[in-house]
């Protein structure tokens, strides 16, 4: 593949000029005269269907993930909003919060709200929602290679403001780890009118708790 101007790496405006192409697949691109493959892209971001994707391979063969994060889980009565940094391969592959099978996520809040973890994702929605516990990330989108959080760069915030305004019984925001914390503290003040509460992540790298010791310190949540 001849490249026509050396030395240039994918750049910014580029990626940008992805957002709403969808189903493309495999194929070639030529963006300011420099030539790319577009290795996978997965549902173009339209609002609706929030699970996007995008791997690229550019000039020198430089490989970057891009990702989106979901549309928020959330009913009109919530009381807490749980956030995450943005979901992992895992979760974008399946189209679901927390779909790792090791995270540890639905089984403790299955605990706090005293039931079996739900068999199905719609189960596990409507957990949520009966409890008055609303889900979403603080990252809309990323550059993420893998589904370390420690890769994450160049993110770009949701309106979590936006949401808290809009849910009137909404007294709690809880991080799901220190990322979340990290990337709502560096885009968003917080409110006095708030609790936050920073909380172990329910990762699978997060070894040294074990699901006892995560359910009891997410118990906070839910006083």
């Amino acid at each position: 593949m001849k490249n026509h101007r050396k030395g240039r790496p994918c750049g910014r405006p580029f990626l940008f000029s992805l957002l709403g192409i969808s189903n493309i697949g495999k194929a070639h691109l030529a963006v300011g005269g420099v030539h790319f493959q577009a290795v996978t892209i997965r549902h173009g971001f339209n609002g609706n269907n929030p699970q996007n994707s995008v791997s690229l391979r550019g000039f020198e063969n430089q490989d970057m993930e891009y990702k989106f994060s979901f549309a928020p889980i959330v009913g009109k009565d919530a009381r807490v909003l749980v956030l995450g940094s943005i979901p992992g391969d895992r979760s974008l592959a399946l189209n679901e919060y927390y779909g790792h099978p090791q995270n540890r996520f639905w089984r403790v809040i299955a605990r706090l709200c005293e039931q079996e973890v739900p068999r199905t994702y719609s189960e596990k929605r409507e957990m949520l929602l009966r409890n008055g516990i609303a889900l979403w990330d603080v990252a809309h989108q990323a550059f993420r290679p893998g589904s370390m959080d420690s890769d994450i760069r160049d993110e770009k915030p949701n309106d979590i403001p936006a949401l808290a305004a809009s849910l009137p019984q909404l007294h709690t925001i809880a991080f799901n780890g220190k990322t979340a914390e990290r990337l709502y503290d560096k885009y968003f003040p917080r409110t006095a009118n708030l609790r936050y509460l920073s909380l172990p992540s329910t990762s699978p790298a997060n070894a040294a708790f074990s699901l006892e010791k995560l359910s009891a310190c997410w118990g906070r949540m839910m006083e």
